[in-house]
Parts: structure tokens; C-alpha cells; sequence
């Protein structure tokens, strides 16, 4: 009755195909925060740095 070629296919496609396309996105998403995170505190340092160099 369990043959693995009847089991494969609905096991694979709806949950797993769901599961990997929502961590995928978590994973671009905590790339952008990160990016976003960095970005702001190299402004912040190099706006900090100008201040201090024109002082």
C-alpha cells in the first residue's frame, strides 16, 4: 500500500514547495534589514567623521 512512488509526489509539492519558498523569503527579508542596518551606520559614522574632520 505505501509505495514510495504513490507517496512522493503529494508529499513533495504542496507543503514542502510552500515550506522552502516562505524561508527563502525570510532569508532575502533578513538580508535586506541587514543591508538596510548597515548602510545607516556607515552614514552615520562617515557623517560623524566629516563633522569631526571639519571641526
Amino acid at each position: 500500500m505505501t509505495d514510495p512512488d504513490e507517496v512522493d509526489p503529494s508529499y513533495d509539492d504542496p507543503y514542502e514547495r510552500g515550506k522552502l519558498d516562505q524561508a527563502s523569503c525570510g532569508w532575502i527579508f533578513m538580508g535586506g534589514c541587514l543591508i538596510l542596518v548597515l548602510g545607516s551606520i556607515l552614514m552615520i559614522v562617515g557623517f560623524v567623521a566629516a563633522m569631526g574632520a571639519q571641526r
